[in-house]
Parts: structure tokens; sequence; C-alpha cells
């Protein structure tokens, strides 16, 4: 980690339980006065214990270096046998450095070198961010913009999140395997792969969660709707707009499957593989069936097994198979109920005919060859 801005006379700032002293070569140096010392150069940053051989102290800036791009953090062992883990949060002010055993904190800043932080300056800090790098990058000024905005209301569109700030709009796009959590601000630190948290004043912070980082965290000043990622989404597969009619005129020209057809965004927006899948069971479809090859009659039965099927799923949690959780953490129970989702082989609840599985457009999809046509 680069740090820069750093003073060429020395300077010195003390507490309680940490010495920080600024030599002429550009080496800050803390020291905590029980038994552990921190240098941090203006290249780079070192950690290491107060009588370690260099080649120890080599060792912990490459295992540092290897883990910045995915984990700002490392846990080092002093000599006497304690375990100290320090996190180092990046944000356009400098870097902030905590020690995980001590309600401590300092920053190095791009313009002001470092100073000593008081808890209740970085418990104030209302938004954090770890990693900027998901499917976009984080805007590097947001910690700015959100400073002292008022949440009038949350929303949806599709599958994104949308925040109401008053004078603009956080857009929030979870991925494959993001999830947001509302934390107290007494529950555990973050985590490897937890990338930023939004605080609030009432005490609770909202964490993001993203292990593949496909997520995304955008600001706009504009109408959410007027955004490049939403301006094309079709209706919501919950309004009165989708039905048999409505269906039966967008696929008119459309000849790829059904299936294919359901979880296109521009046609219906948030209906994900799963539920494509349990909804065309419903409704008696085969996922590979021509979309322009089916009546507006069966397009009606489509519909319905659509918003009945999402409205069940919304009443027992949603899907927990992998990475989905409620924000507190804990898990839906719909996948307790698949009639044909991930069971291949086995045999269907209706007929007792086994379940088939097919690839189309890269994902899995199930059927029963009897109740399905």
């Amino acid at each position: 980690r680069r740090l820069l801005g750093a003073e060429e006379k020395p300077i010195t700032f003390e507490s309680s339980s940490w010495l920080a002293k600024h030599s002429k070569d550009g080496l800050w140096t803390i020291t905590s006065k029980l038994e552990n010392s921190i240098s941090i150069s203006s290249a780079k940053l070192d950690i290491w214990a107060t009588g370690w051989r260099t080649t120890a102290a080599t060792k912990i800036n490459e295992a540092h270096d290897s883990n910045a791009a995915e984990n700002d953090s490392i846990e080092i062992t002093f000599e006497r046998g304690k375990k100290i883990k320090f996190t180092v949060e990046q944000d356009d002010d400098g870097y902030l450095i905590r020690r995980s055993d001590e309600d401590i904190a300092y920053r190095v800043g791009n313009d002001s070198g470092l100073r000593l932080i008081d808890p209740q300056e970085v418990a104030r800090k209302q938004f954090t961010v770890r990693n900027r790098k998901l499917r976009w990058p984080i805007p590097g000024k947001l910690h700015q913009t959100l400073q002292n905005l008022v949440i009038q209301a949350v929303s949806r569109r599709g599958k994104y999140i949308l925040i109401d700030c008053t004078v603009g709009w956080l857009i929030i796009h979870l991925g494959m395997s993001g999830s947001l959590r509302v934390l107290t601000s007494k529950e555990e630190t973050a985590s490897k792969h937890e990338h930023y948290d939004i605080n609030l004043n009432n005490g609770m912070t909202i964490r993001y969660r993203d292990p593949r980082r496909f997520g995304a965290l955008l600001w706009t000043n504009k109408e959410p709707e007027k955004h490049r990622l939403l301006t094309n989404l079709g209706p919501e597969p919950l309004h009165d707009v989708l039905n048999g009619r409505f269906l039966y005129q967008v696929l008119r020209k459309k000849s790829s499957p059904i299936k294919i057809q359901i979880m296109n965004n521009h046609i219906v927006t948030g209906v994900g593989n799963i539920y494509a899948n349990e909804s065309l069971f419903h409704a008696g479809i085969r996922p590979t069936r021509q979309a322009n090859r089916i009546s507006q009659v069966r397009l009606e039965r489509l519909s319905d097994a659509i918003k009945k099927t999402l409205k069940r799923a919304i009443e027992v949690g949603g899907s927990s198979l992998q990475d989905f959780y409620q924000t507190d953490g804990t898990t839906g129970y719909f996948q307790q109920e698949y009639k044909v989702y991930g069971r291949t082989g086995e045999p269907c609840h209706t007929c007792k005919t086994p379940i088939k599985r097919v690839t189309l457009g890269q994902r899995s999809s199930f059927y029963c060859i009897v109740c399905q046509t």
C-alpha cells in the first residue's frame, strides 16, 4: 500500500498507549508502550514485533502484499505468543489502520501525514469501504456525498435495491453471491469478504458481503428509472401489467425457449433461475418449448404461476442454497418446497416420473416430461 504526503520534518504524536514518530528519511514508527511496534514508510506498510529478525519481518510484509487485493488485514504473532490482527481500510482521506484487540485506530492521510484517532471519531464515520473493486468500482467520493444525508425510502426495481437519500439515490445490486446484513454497533468486526459499511445514526450498520464481488454500489442524482442499468428493464413480475396478453404480445417473434425469455430482464424483470423452473412446472410448460409457439391461454397460466411462486417464496424467506441470507443472517426455506429445481432423477411429486435436467442459456433447467409439455 502506497502512503502519500509524508512530511520531511520530524513529528511526534503521543497518547497513553502509543508513541508515533516521523523521521527525516520519511519513516513513521508507531510504538506501543506495552510490547510491540509498527513501522510505516512512505512507500510501504510494514508490521512487525520488536525483536524479530529481518527475515521474519520480510515474510510478514510479503504475506500482507499477497493478501492485500482480497483482504486488507494481517494477523501476526508476537514473541510472547500473542496474536494480533491489524486491519487497513483505504478511502480518499488516506488509510485507517485498526488494531483488533484495542479500541484504538490511527490514520495515515494523503495530505495530513499521520494522526492518532479517537475511537468515537472512527465510530461516527458514516461510510466505510474496505474494497472498492466490485463489478464496477465504488465511487471514490461517496463517503463525502453520503455525509449527514437522510434516508427517505427504500424500494426495488428488478434486482436493484434503491435507497432514496433526499438529494440522490444509492443503487445496490447483490450480484451472484452478495448479501446485506443489518448489524448493531456492538457486533462483530468485518470479515474477509465484507467490502463496505453504511453506518446509520441510530447505531445500526448496513454491511455488504460478496465473496465473488459481482455486486455493485452506485450513486445517481437522477431518478433511478433513468439510470442506464434500469431504463430498459421490463415490468415487475408481481405487477398487473404482467399477464397472458402481455407475454403473448412480446413473445410473438421470440423463437428461443420460453425459460430463457422469462429470465430476460427486458421481457420481465426479476425472475431468477430457481423461480423460472418452478413457475414453468406449475404452469405445465416445458422450459425448452419455443416461446412464440405457446398460446395466450397457457401464457396466462404461466403469468399466474410466476406470481404465485414468487409470493410463496417471499412468505417463507426465499431460497438459501449457498449465499442467500436475510438481513439478520437467517436463511430462507423455499428450497424445501422445490418441485423440480435441483431434483434430477428424483420422482416428480405429481406423477413419480424422474425429473430431467437440460442446459438452456448456460443455466440448468429441470422439468417433468409428463407434467410439462
